[in-house]
């Protein structure tokens, strides 16, 4: 028998003659025949680790799936070649893992339960450099691979309901903020989580209403403006019992938020009567009342006329001030520059010209007269007796 080369078995190591032909019995042989093989000199390496499912989580991960780039000698493969963090601090106890083998290069963690318990963050490191394919290739660094998941066992709170403003108002509400203290999961967040009432009784809400994430733990709910144009106080609350955050951890508390909707335009009632009257001084203040409370920043020159005898006077060239007295009480003053002289004045308030804290402008007018008399009494006659 004749026989051609020698090539060598990777995985026994013993030589292969090639059989080319032979001679039997002085007959020439006929045919061929020839052996393929594979030269494997790549290591494997890490494909993928779970990834873990649901991330983040609120329960321990019990196991986890490797896949290796290809098939790997399983004797090679054991919990040495693993790493487990916790916050970035290695957790031992992996020696009671177990590994099995799934298919051909798939393989199972199991019992990583009792060492991932913990809130936290953790990573898992399947190491190649001891692990070796069929062929006795090692992997290297580079094909290591590892998966990061939280475990999340803390509820969110509802923290607060952020204050609508301007407060009061004369215009509908149709967006408020709410803050949690973590990012919640959105999909269990929607308008049946909100209560709304209007001047105590409750309002109707649907899905009209919607909710937006907006950064962090704020969220935005929107379209409340057809439910929120009616005047009246209102109070909006959300519950947390039906959110969840994304570990799966139901909400708890609720936080709530009152606004008061006002659509009447404050009225002039009354320029307080100036006492004594007629008078020998000069008027500093006078006194105005309004059928509500009213921005006293919008309260100025504008909204008041003094004349003397009949004409208007310039007040501009004084030191007049507006403040809030009580209640819906308000004082002018600084008005003794203008009335120091004889004569008749006439104070007028002009309720068109100021506004109320809800930006309605206001309506009517009032106004008070009173005598200046600086002429003193003369005695004209004695009468005879």
């Amino acid at each position: 028998m004749r026989t051609g080369w020698n090539v060598i078995n990777r995985l026994t190591g013993k030589q292969i003659p090639l059989l080319v032909g032979s001679f039997v019995l002085g007959n020439v042989g006929t045919g061929t025949m020839s052996v393929a093989w594979t030269m494997d000199t790549v290591g494997p390496a890490v494909v993928s680790v779970g990834p873990v499912t649901p991330d983040p989580r609120n329960t321990p991960v019990n196991s986890v799936d490797v896949l290796f780039s290809e098939q790997i000698d399983p004797a090679t493969f054991d919990w040495l070649d693993l790493e487990l963090k916790h916050n970035g601090t290695v957790v031992g106890g992996l020696d009671a893992v177990t590994i099995t083998q799934v298919s051909s290069s798939l393989f199972r963690i199991s019992g990583l339960g009792g060492l991932t318990t913990d809130e936290g963050i953790y990573q898992l490191t399947v190491k190649v450099t001891e692990v070796s394919d069929l062929a006795g290739n090692a992997g290297t660094i580079a094909g290591n691979g590892s998966d990061t998941w939280t475990m999340d066992t803390t509820a969110p709170q509802v923290v607060r309901v952020f204050e609508i403003d301007p407060d009061p108002r004369n215009t509908a509400v149709d967006e408020v903020n709410v803050e949690f203290s973590e990012p919640i999961d959105l999909a269990t967040f929607d308008w049946q989580d909100l209560a709304l009432r209007r001047d105590g009784l409750p309002m109707s809400l649907n899905d009209t209403v919607t909710i937006s994430h907006v950064a962090g733990g704020v969220y935005s709910i929107s379209g409340l403006a057809p439910f929120t144009a009616l005047e009246g106080s209102y109070e909006l609350t959300v519950s947390g019992a039906g959110i969840e955050d994304e570990a799966g951890n139901a909400a708890t508390g609720s936080a709530a938020d009152q606004w008061l909707m006002d659509l009447t335009p404050p009225e002039v009632l009354e320029v307080i009567e100036v006492a004594p009257d007629p008078r020998s001084t000069a008027v500093e203040t006078v006194d105005v009342v309004f059928s509500e409370p009213i921005n006293v920043s919008s309260f100025g020159l504008a909204a008041i006329e003094l004349t003397h005898e009949g004409t208007a006077l310039d007040l501009s060239h004084g030191t007049i001030t507006f403040e809030h007295v009580s209640g819906y009480t308000y004082r002018i003053s600084g008005l003794a520059a203008f009335t120091a002289a004889e004569g008749t004045y006439v104070l007028t308030v002009f309720g068109a010209e100021l506004a109320d804290e809800a930006g309605n402008a206001g309506v009517g007018s009032a106004s008070d007269q009173w005598h200046v008399d600086l002429t003193p009494p003369e005695v004209l006659d004695v009468i005879d007796v």
